[in-house]
């Protein structure tokens, strides 16, 4: 029979999980499958032994016996079968140690890693691989409050993390906004001052990116700010975050988050989506 050029065959224009490639190895010939190749749903069969290492939820670990530190990078997405389906995102890779290669992995609000065997792994490079939830909503670590919070003290020009409040955000990296709004009260004085920030102490501001700031000079004795910051954040490892406030007046009587006014939200929303 005659050789058929490609170009005399009729075109596909999508592809199932059971079609067949040419593949050519160490001077033979094999097939290949779409699946095989992930090409039909945009997940690609592992082909390794994924093992439970460590859990610091949301994030968790697992580590694969080979050195796969060229294969896996931060922000490819996972799947594995633990009795059902997960999905993960990758946020750190370790350097190939002790035989192992570590993966941390952050699974959102829907997703545990348990310290049982992990079957079908699977990984992608894809946005949105079929099965893949891309609601930010499931990627996002949030802290919400709508109460009154006074702070522990009257000094002037003192940071005080007022009602306890803070966030705990994951390894990896983030898209951190808040909003707030604080309430600064004095008795005689000048100028007037009132800020928030988000910051790593309860006691400081660490990044003033991430601060907002009123200021009156003038008799007004109460002084309000409402506002917010956003700012992309990369973290080597899990990090507490606190919302501070800090009133500058000479006679400081008052100093609360008026959260039961308008509520305070801190939303960190997974950058890898």
């Amino acid at each position: 029979m005659a050789d058929t050029k490609i170009s005399a065959l009729a075109a596909v224009t999508s592809l199932i999980s059971t079609d067949e490639f040419v593949l050519a190895r160490s001077g033979t010939t094999k097939k290949i499958t779409t699946a095989s190749l992930g090409l039909s749903d945009g997940w690609t069969p592992a082909g390794e032994t994924w093992t439970y290492a460590s859990a610091d939820a949301p994030t968790f670990t697992f580590t694969v016996a080979a050195d796969v530190t060229a294969k896996y990078q931060a922000g490819m997405k996972v799947k594995l079968n633990q009795t059902t389906d997960k999905y993960f995102v990758i946020t750190a890779v370790s350097t190939f140690s002790g035989g192992n290669t570590t993966i941390t992995i952050y699974g959102g609000t829907d997703y545990t890693l348990a310290n049982a065997a992990i079957s079908s792994p699977y990984w992608s490079m894809l946005k949105a691989p079929f099965g893949f939830p891309t609601s930010p909503a499931k990627w996002t670590e949030t802290l919400t409050d709508s109460s009154r919070r006074d702070a522990s003290g009257t000094t002037t020009a003192t940071w005080f993390n007022a009602g306890s409040l803070s966030i705990q955000i994951p390894i990896g990296v983030w898209d951190v906004s808040y909003h707030a709004m604080a309430l600064s009260v004095r008795g005689t004085g000048t100028t007037m001052s009132t800020r928030v920030t988000l910051s790593t102490a309860n006691n400081t501001e660490s990044d003033p990116d991430l601060g907002i700031y009123a200021y009156v000079g003038s008799t007004i004795t109460d002084l309000a700010v409402y506002g917010g910051r956003r700012k992309t954040l990369t973290l080597a490892s899990k990090t507490q975050y606190f919302v501070n406030i800090w009133g500058g007046a000479a006679s400081l009587t008052l100093l609360t988050m008026l959260n039961d006014f308008t509520p305070l939200r801190v939303n960190a929303v997974c950058a890898y989506l």
